[in-house]
């Protein structure tokens, strides 16, 4: 149960994603389902799902305590990070800009109440669109999930870098931002690196860290750990029912139960070594690879769907099941073309540009 990186953790990554996009399609088109499962407005706020790409990406961060207390610069961590991530950000930023225009033009109204701003295409580029200093200009607004994380990327190098130089142990410094999110999210904070998309972030990420610490210590102690795998199974089981037939239960603190009770549970599931075989295929892998240009490109997708109609005088009925399946596999296919013409061409050339300069 260890941090590696498995293929069956793409797997959550992927039902993650389809979560999210279903939660927005919901959300742009008014779709209602009557009698079944609704992604927008209905008991469950699916776009808590974020908190689990949070934690996740918290988890896989644990491996580099121990590099970053040996030497790593911050240069060394944070910039491949940051090369890799916003180049696609700025692309995807400019074309929902400029779809933005065209939207507005041929269906003569706005967006939402989102309006063409250069300033804000800017501080998306840059990776400060939302939780830093400034406020949230709604440039192609699920990235403001990758502003977020490069913040968190911050403040985990700056704590790992003090617990050393302080000679505190880091799960404290991470405990204590644990705490600090919640709190500033329960009390409605609004202030620089400390507000309602920040705290989200804080609370999810250094979590996913003291989690992947957790079970490391565990595979080092050699404990049984089918108590833990079955342990999980019962706690996500649980916290469904309740969902299901209690929401009054769990109605209060959502957030907090999903981040801290269901995720983790799901995680240690998947990571254990029979799931985990169950999904050994490198297509999985592939799939995974792709989600983050999926849900980078699907809300610019959104202008599409109303662009095409207005040009062609053909409607779309969106407001089925059916039409949030396609839109959701033509959003992987998008994915699929910018992951293999953009973002690994890109990696690959951060990669070299960060070999030259060592």
């Amino acid at each position: 149960m260890g941090n590696e990186r498995k293929y069956s953790l793409d797997v959550l990554r992927i039902i993650a994603t389809i979560l999210i996009i279903f939660h927005h399609y919901g959300q742009v088109t008014g779709l209602y389902l009557e009698g079944h499962i609704n992604y927008w407005n209905g008991r469950f706020y699916f776009g808590y799902v974020v908190e689990f790409f949070f934690l996740l990406s918290g988890y896989f961060m644990y491996r580099y305590i121990g590099k970053i207390t040996n030497g790593l610069t911050f240069k060394n961590f944070f910039l491949p990070r940051a090369l890799r991530l916003l180049p696609l950000v700025f692309i995807s930023g400019v074309t929902y800009e400029v779809l933005l225009g065209i939207y507005q033009k041929v269906c003569g109204g706005d967006w939402f109440g989102v309006s063409i701003t250069v300033w804000g295409v800017i501080i998306n580029a840059l990776g400060v669109q939302d939780g830093w200093v400034f406020a949230n200009p709604m440039v192609n607004n699920p990235t403001w999930y990758i502003s977020v994380l490069l913040l968190c990327y911050v403040v985990f190098y700056l704590l790992t870098y003090l617990s050393k130089r302080w000679q505190i142990p880091h799960t404290y410094l991470f405990a204590f931002m644990v705490l600090l999110g919640c709190g500033a999210q329960t009390y409605g904070l609004n202030l620089p690196f400390l507000n309602g998309s920040s705290c989200r972030g804080y609370y999810a990420f250094f979590f996913g860290v003291l989690l992947a610490e957790w079970l490391e210590k565990l595979n080092a102690a050699k404990k049984p750990q089918n108590y833990i795998f079955w342990g999980s199974i019962a706690s996500v089981a649980a916290l469904l029912c309740m969902m299901v037939y209690k929401w009054e239960w769990v109605a209060s603190g959502t957030n907090y139960l999903v981040t801290f009770w269901f995720y983790p549970a799901l995680i240690i599931i998947f990571s254990s070594g029979p799931v985990a075989k169950l999904f050994d295929h490198k297509f999985i892998g592939t799939l995974g690879k792709i989600t983050y240009d999926t849900y980078i490109w699907h809300n610019p997708n959104f202008l599409l769907l109303y662009i095409i109609p207005a040009i062609t005088g053909r409607s779309w009925n969106l407001l089925t099941a059916k039409a949030m399946l396609i839109y959701t596999a033509v959003s992987f296919a998008v994915g699929a073309i910018s992951y293999y013409t953009l973002e690994r061409p890109i990696s690959s050339r951060v990669g070299r540009l960060m070999e030259t300069e060592k």
